[in-house]
């Protein structure tokens, strides 16, 4: 099975499954994780997929950089994503999916069809309760979370191919048997209603902020104004703004935002 073919597989089940957009990004060994004009690739755009995945090989051969993909952000998609599994038939024996083989030490990652769309706080949400009970990577729990795309060299893993393993025909996960948190349909379209009034960069009118950082920090307040525990938070929010290619000091950052959460949470008390 050439790289290609492999490229082709997963690319291929993605669309089966109707996810008809990808975000693409690449990591380079200076830890740079660059997604420019790849968000949001048609898969039905021949020449714009041809022109990224073309970029993609440059950047995986001569940059030895890793090369990640996954469901373009802003959209409800019927799919759960989960990572670091050692044993794909756990998953690819119950429910229809298909293992990607990141590497020996890695493992698999796992993408699930839904038989409903999800938005991110949805996907998020259904996914926790799946990686506690398969042993997946607890890294993996956010909605927009990245995956290895086949048919290229795992870097970080010594140069290993990431391979497109299996598929199952199996039924797709039943989304009413989804549990989801309260709160988290206070979530709509991707944007994070805020708990206070106070004015930050990139709040719009009626309260809702589309930055990140807005999204990150609206988070935070639903998970512990519903019992969420600090240090339980900090671990989430941590690998959130890593999956997603956050810059500088995240330490910091989940910090201050932990702490401007829980100053917010006070004064409602």
């Amino acid at each position: 099975m050439t790289a290609q073919f492999n490229t082709e597989q997963q690319i291929d089940w993605f669309k089966e499954h109707g996810i008809d957009k990808l975000d693409f990004a690449v990591r380079r060994p200076s830890g740079a994780f660059i997604g420019h004009n790849t968000k949001a690739v048609s898969l039905t755009d021949a020449d714009r997929l041809q022109r990224t995945l073309k970029w993609l090989m440059a950047e995986n051969a001569n940059r030895d950089a890793d090369i990640y993909c996954r469901p373009a952000r802003g959209y409800e998609w019927p799919i759960l994503f989960l990572d670091d599994l050692s044993n794909h038939r756990t998953i690819t024996n119950q429910y229809r999916s298909m293992a990607i083989h990141t590497s020996p030490q890695g493992g698999y990652q796992l993408w699930i069809a839904t038989t409903t769309p999800l938005n991110e706080d949805e996907r998020r949400a259904a996914q926790e309760p799946l990686i506690k009970k398969y042993g997946a990577d607890s890294g993996s729990k956010s909605g927009e979370h990245w995956g290895r795309l086949a048919g290229f060299k795992n870097h970080k893993r010594g140069g290993n191919w990431v391979n497109f393993t299996t598929e199952s025909d199996h039924p797709a996960l039943d989304s009413k048997t989804l549990l989801f948190p309260q709160g988290t349909e206070a979530i709509t379209g991707g944007q994070v209603v805020f708990h206070q009034s106070s004015n930050r960069p990139g709040r719009t009118a009626g309260g809702v902020d589309k930055s990140e950082s807005g999204r990150e920090y609206g988070w935070i307040i639903n998970y512990l104004e519903n019992g969420g525990n600090r240090q339980e938070a900090y671990s989430r929010l941590h690998a959130r703004a890593t999956a997603r290619g956050k810059t500088g000091d995240i330490d910091r950052y989940v910090r201050r935002t932990l702490r401007s959460a829980e100053a917010a949470l006070s004064k409602q008390t």
